[in-house]
Order: structure tokens, then sequence, then C-alpha cells
């Protein structure tokens, strides 16, 4: 082979062409510093956030509900941030009545845009609202699910690896209930990315209350399913796994008679088995007592390796509601609590545990005083977290809260470490596969209510650190590279980054390390872009 010449000028090049790419201020500074804020959404007007997501291009995006006071209804809204956390735009889809409906959520996609699954219409007679709306603002489409049939709700979405969504909630417009009736099935339903209903299945029996709450996909394509069921005459957490085309492959249930169980968020690990959060009576007298959390690991089937329930002292009510799974698989759990000691009227706070891979506590936070609700956490680009619900405490209504944190679970402000008032006990589940039907049915059409609007907002803290530096490397201990030779490019840049484009002669690359082939004999140019989401 014919090797390239002057590797040395080459070299040179590479180490100096990041730097001179990026415009920057500040001093280098460590890859751990990292953005964290805390930020209230709404002001004078009730704002209730349920979900919030960082995108890939920057910034963040919000979901929730904006009371409206001329008309005194509530609408659905998706909010855009910016990189610091300022509103850059607000759109309202349609009104909503707020009893029960309380899970809006958000799933990124590949170019920036975000689809949001909402309910809108009355108590017991809502319809699932699916929309997808680009970082800037321009909606690419809005759905609406079994308009004027029964009683239809989305509780989770997530992206799948062929660009569209899938979808989990409940009906009672299909399956094995009769619509408007107080009864539901779970229901499980998969969009294209441009808004086409692909397929849709139900799974319950009739005359139970069974719903799913969360859904993921899956390794091999599939999808977990987490939720509740009526099983052995008692609501029971479930685990649900299904073939791509939603075939069910297994259904496992989780609980006992005469307790409430409900489990609200999945996550598949390395092992190919999986995590799941929710809520349990199983430590206390039934299921008229305040439920505890819990969490646990099961085995690719279903079968659980350990299980672990939790709760705060004093203890109150508990509801683990959000998981995320580091890179060490330690699993962080999102809880609604009035345990724990309290500032304020309303003990309603906010507090992430965090447990091992093999389900030891290493850490329990609370993140706010007192009258705060409805916590969901999330894993952003960055080796951060992001934790979004409401408060009254630092508004005179409810107010959306939006926080962000560095990789240690700090946000900079009003936080307690609560690991000692934390107790932990093992779960004394029953798991067996219950009887269940399985149907299918769907009708979708164009939903067209969209109007601007705009929320306040106030920095209750907020650490800013300097933009990122580019700087990268070839690990090859060598002057120069033959022709057909494959090179490892190494981004050794410092800063909060979550996005890279690599230009390496006529190829670019949009990941951290890329691999590259030279193809042709000559002076190849390397140059490195790297960004923060703002810089």
């Amino acid at each position: 082979f014919r090797c390239l010449a002057n590797f040395a000028r080459m070299k040179k090049l590479f180490r100096l062409l990041p730097l001179l790419l990026l415009l920057h201020t500040g001093a280098f500074i460590s890859a751990q510093q990292l953005l964290s804020f805390q930020r209230t959404l709404g002001g004078d007007v009730t704002f209730q956030t349920f979900d919030g997501k960082q995108l890939p291009d920057g910034g963040f995006a919000v979901v929730g509900f904006l009371n409206d006071p001329f008309f005194n209804t509530s609408r659905v809204t998706l909010v855009k941030l910016g990189c610091l956390g300022e509103p850059e735009w607000v759109k309202t889809f349609g009104t909503t009545s707020t009893i029960q409906n309380i899970s809006p959520r958000l799933a990124v996609m590949a170019d920036s845009s975000v689809v949001m699954v909402a309910n809108v219409g009355i108590f017991q007679a809502y319809n699932m609202l699916i929309a997808r709306v680009k970082s800037n603002g321009t909606t690419l489409w809005r759905k609406v699910i079994n308009e004027g049939l029964g009683d239809d709700g989305g509780n989770a979405v997530y992206p799948t690896a062929d660009g569209g969504v899938v979808v989990a909630g409940y009906t009672n417009s299909y399956g094995q209930e009769n619509p408007g009736g107080s009864f539901r099935d779970a229901y499980l339903l998969k969009l294209s990315g441009n808004g086409d209903l692909e397929w849709s299945r139900t799974f319950g029996t009739k005359q139970a209350y069974d719903e799913a709450s969360g859904v993921i996909q899956t390794a091999d394509g599939g999808y977990a399913v987490c939720g509740r069921m009526i099983d052995r005459g008692a609501f029971h957490a479930f685990l649900l796994k299904t073939a791509p085309d939603g075939t069910p492959e297994f259904l496992q249930t989780y609980g006992d008679t005469l307790h409430a169980n409900w489990s609200f968020a999945i996550r598949q690990l390395q092992d190919g088995g999986y995590a799941m959060v929710g809520s349990t009576t199983l430590l206390k007298n039934s299921f008229q007592d305040w439920p505890d959390n819990f969490v646990l690991r099961t085995n690719a089937t279903g079968d659980t390796l350990w299980t672990r329930v939790f709760r705060g002292t004093p203890d109150r009510f508990e509801n683990a509601s959000s998981l995320v799974v580091d890179e060490q698989e330690n699993l962080l759990v999102g809880v609604a609590t009035a345990s724990y000691p309290n500032v304020g009227f309303v003990p309603n706070k906010h507090v992430v545990a965090k447990f091992t891979a093999n389900g030891n506590l290493v850490l329990a936070q609370t993140f706010n005083q007192g009258s705060s609700h409805y916590p969901n956490l999330v894993k952003p680009l960055d080796a951060g977290y992001m934790l979004t619900g409401f408060s009254n405490f630092y508004t005179p209504e409810f107010g959306g809260l939006v926080i962000k944190t560095d990789q240690n679970l700090n946000p900079g402000c009003i936080i307690s470490d609560v690991t000692t008032l934390t107790a932990v006990d093992p779960g004394p589940f029953k798991v067996r596969p219950p009887v269940y039907l399985t149907a299918a049915g769907a009708s979708i059409k164009d939903f067209t209510i969209e109007t601007p609007n705009a929320v306040t907002d106030s920095v209750l803290c907020r650490q800013n650190p300097p933009a990122p530096i580019a700087d990268s490397f070839s690990p090859m201990d060598q002057d120069a590279f033959c022709l057909g030779d494959t090179v490892t490019f190494i981004d050794n840049s410092i800063g909060n980054i979550i996005a890279y484009t690599w230009t390496i002669g006529d190829s670019t690359y949009t990941i951290k390390n890329p691999l590259h082939q030279f193809e042709a004999v000559g002076e190849v140019n390397v140059k490195l872009l790297v960004s923060d989401g703002c810089r």
C-alpha cells in the first residue's frame, strides 16, 4: 500500500483545527461541570408540567396543562425552552379536564422534533391527542384517536427504531369493554413518523380496570409495557412483552390479593431483563392503606431477581412514577411523596432514590420543600438528570417546575439528603401469568385546534458552565497511515457536550469517536465541531 506522506504536518492540523472552529469564552473546565438550574413556569396562571426532554439541537421541551382563566379551562400545552431554560415558544392544543389526566408525555425524535401524547375532552370521555412538532415550533401533524367513541387515554410514548412512535394507555372504545363504561383495557398503538396508524392492540379482561402506564422498545425490536391489571380480584402491577407487531409474547402480574399494585415505568437492562418501579401496599394491611414505593429487577421472561419496597419517615403516601438507568446500571427512581420532614402546609414533594444494580439504596434526596406534585425523572443528553413537575410553593398558582441537575443530582439549590430517613425492605410479590384477552381496533383523524400562547418564568437558581472547547486526536502511534487503513478518531474535548460533527476529508460523522477509512493518497484535513446545545 502507498502511505500518506507528510503525516507530521497532518497531525499538527489535526490538533489545531478543532480549537479554531469554536469561538469560546472562559477557562478550561472539568468535563463534570454541567449546566444546572431550577425554574418555574406560569407565574400567576396555573401551569402543570408532567414531562420534559432535552433536544439534540439545543434547549428543552416540556408538556403539561395551562389554565385559561378567562374561559376557566385547561389546555394541552407544549413549551420550547432555550438551552438555559428560558421560554422560546408556547403552543396549546384543545381543552381538557385534568381529573385523572396526569400523563402527557414526550418522545424526542432523531431530527430534534418531539412527539407529544396527551388527552383532550372531559373526565371518563377523553380522546388521545398525538402531535409532532419541530424544535422551531413548526407543527408537522396532529392526530386524535377514537374521537367520539368511549374513553381513551395516552400515558406513555416512546420513539421507535424505524422513526415512528409507540403509545401506551387505555381504551374502552375497543377490546373487551363497552364504550362509555367505567372499565378499561390496556392499549398499545404504533404510529409512523408521518402520524399514520400502523397497528393497535388491547389487553385485558371483561369488566376489569386494566391500564398501561409505561412503554419502551426492546433490543429485539419488540415492546415492553407496564401498568396495572385486575388479577385475583385486586390491582396487580404487570409486565407485558410483545413482538414488533404488538403480538403478546408473555405477561406477568406482580402483587397479591387484597392489595393495590401499579407499575409506572420500565427499562430494559444489558442482560435482557427489566427494571420496573411503581406503588404497592404489600407491606401494609390492605389496599386501603397508604402505598409504598417499589423497585424490582427481573430476568428476560419477567421472573423477579430481586425486589425492594421503600418509604420515607414519617411514613405517608408514596408513588414511584419514573425510572432512569445510568451507565453503571444504577436505578434512579423519581418519587411523588408526602413522607419525609416538610416545610409548608402541603407535604407533597419530589424525591429521587438511587439504587445499585443489586438493589442497594445509595442515595435519597428531596428536591423541594412542599406543595410539589407529579415529578417525572428523565435522562437528558449530558451526564446530568432532569426533573419536571409543578408546585405552588414558589408561585401563587400551580407553576411548572423544570429542574436540571449535574451528574450528582445537584441542581444548585433547595435539596436535602434523606437517605437515612428511607426504609428499604424486600417485597413479597407473588408473580404469575394472568388470564387475559387481546383484540385490536382504533380510529384516527386529524386534530385541528392549535393556538400560540405565552408563559412567564422565573429562575430559582442556575449554574452556567463555560462554553465547550473542541479537541481531538488519533490513538495510532505512527507518522503515516496507509491506503485502506481504518482509524478511530477520539474526541478529547472539554465541557458539557451533547453533539459532535466531524469532517474528515469528504466524510462527515456525528458520533463521539468515529471510525474512518482512508481511501485516497494525500493530505487529509480533519475538523471537529462540538456543542453543548447552546454554544
